[in-house]
């Protein structure tokens, strides 16, 4: 976009969601970006539906669309300032909808009004046409909503482009108050009940305090087992293990009330989630916390194999899940507990990477480090594959091959690392300094690839000294 075209606008608006309160100023700063990025594309890219040869559009759901979205967020590096520590995308849908992704968190249609805030993400459907759109502002408590689209003249919720009855307004961006700073931004205004009409769910931007600010908005529902269970997996969708801790609780009442409601399958969904969480929190103890600070996570572990067995809520997990769970035990330095889950996690799927990897870094094994190698580049080799195969037009989806292709690369060079420090304890030096230098290539911001790189003649002069120092002794 040229430069005299750029919507310069002011840090912040008085825009308000339509039922939840103003979240804190990074947060809403954040979410506001989503809604600034809306206006910014208008007219930047023409409409699919006009090509000579229209291009099936890439299947975008609730669940790939939260995931896209913290996966970006998670690429800015932040120590709080600008992003809150924990804030985290979450999706929400319309409860008479059958989602199977486990961590979009059903409501009553009415919530979706309620939960809308400026910058959320929201998924409109009249059953024929499904389209996404960003929310701005509602003007009061009771409506219009304003909205912020890609293309507001072509949108489908305008009158007799829908089958849901809508009648949709295109209006200048801001009442066309700042209109000679935006010049030719505009909104689509819709009404409560249209948008109720059209609504199917959405993906908000906040920190855990939302659900605290859901259960004061009704009670009686968020009290119930199958909602505690949806707060919780919300809450561990990203990977973020610093508030594995905020989702503990979540489970624990989860698994409670579903025994209380004579729900048994549902009783262990959630004590599996809550041996999760609970392992996770209590490895994810910092140091200098209380020496107690880990406790009450353990003793809930305990008390969970006591009723549910460890075999059995082990069972209930999938292999991500265990690899998580090996993670976060190899940077607690717990590497028996850490080795446990990751063997499990490749006996029940040998060609996944990262498990071999994950595996590697407490045990310093150079066959997992080889194996985790040659799964990465089977993978890199595909999404290249799928890259170079996708529609020149989708520039959605190859921004998103690009961000997996260059997650892959990253994964390569920690891989090659390890492989390395493995590689030198064996006096293999020539092969470790390959591997280094590879990941170099990849990764040349890692400062420890260079201290490694650096290190190799010295470690070469002791290890020809230790041979030496050998065929001395051996010869007396």
């Amino acid at each position: 976009m040229p430069a005299a075209e750029r919507v310069l606008l002011p840090f912040d608006f008085p825009f308000r969601g339509a039922g939840r309160d103003k979240r804190d100023a990074r947060t809403e700063a954040v979410a506001g970006s989503h809604w600034r990025t809306g206006l910014q594309r208008q007219s930047q890219f023409g409409y699919a539906g006009d090509d000579e040869n229209p291009r099936e559009l890439p299947r975008r759901t609730l669940s790939s669309m939260r995931e896209l979205m913290q996966d970006v967020l998670d690429g800015r590096h932040d120590d709080g300032t600008l992003v809150p520590p924990h804030g985290l995308h979450i999706a929400f849908c319309d409860e008479a909808l059958e989602v199977s992704a486990p961590e979009v968190i059903p409501v009553p249609r009415e919530h979706l009004w309620w939960l809308a805030a400026p910058g959320d993400l929201l998924l409109l459907t009249d059953r024929i046409t499904t389209h996404f759109t960003t929310m701005l502002h509602a003007v009061t408590p009771s409506g219009p909503m304003q909205l912020v689209d890609e293309w507001p003249d072509r949108v489908f919720l305008r009158e007799g482009y829908n089958e849901a009855d809508v009648a949709a307004r295109s209006a200048p961006f801001f009442g066309g108050v700042f209109e000679s700073v935006v010049p030719g931004r505009r909104v689509v205004e819709i009404d409560r009940d249209e948008y109720l009409r059209v609504a199917v769910g959405l993906v908000t931007y906040d920190t855990p305090r939302l659900f605290e600010a859901l259960f004061d908005h009704d009670p009686a529902r968020y009290r119930g087992a199958a909602a505690q269970l949806a707060l919780g997996r919300a809450l561990m969708a990203p990977s973020h293990d610093e508030i594995a801790h905020l989702a503990a609780p979540y489970f624990r009442r989860a698994e409670a009330q579903a025994l209380h409601e004579g729900c048994d399958e549902l009783a262990r969904a959630a004590a599996a989630g809550s041996y999760v969480a609970h392992a996770i929190a209590m490895l994810g103890q910092r140091d200098g916390a209380a020496v107690q600070a880990g406790q009450p996570f353990a003793d809930e572990l305990l008390a969970l194999q006591r009723r549910h067995g460890e075999a059995a809520l082990l069972a209930a997990l999938d292999v991500e899940v265990l690899i998580r769970l090996g993670h976060a035990a190899g940077r607690a330095q717990r590497y028996d507990q850490a080795f446990a889950w990751l063997g499990l996690a490749i006996e029940r799927n040998p060609f996944h990477d990262a498990a071999h990897w994950m595996r590697a870094k407490p045990v310093e094994q150079v066959a997992d480090a080889t194996e985790a190698l040659r799964r990465n580049q089977a993978w890199i080799d595909r999404r290249i594959a799928e890259h170079n195969a996708r529609d020149p037009r989708d520039h959605a989806g190859h921004h998103d091959d690009l961000g997996r292709i260059a997650g892959l690369m990253t994964r390569r060079a920690e891989e090659l690392t390890i492989r390395a420090g493995g590689l030198v304890q064996l006096g293999r030096l020539d092969e470790a300094e390959a591997d280094l230098r590879e990941a170099a290539r990849l990764k040349p911001e890692d400062s420890r690839v260079a201290q490694l790189l650096a290190a190799l003649p010295s470690l070469r002069d002791a290890f020809a000294a230790h041979v030496a120092a050998q065929g001395r002794e051996g010869s007396r």
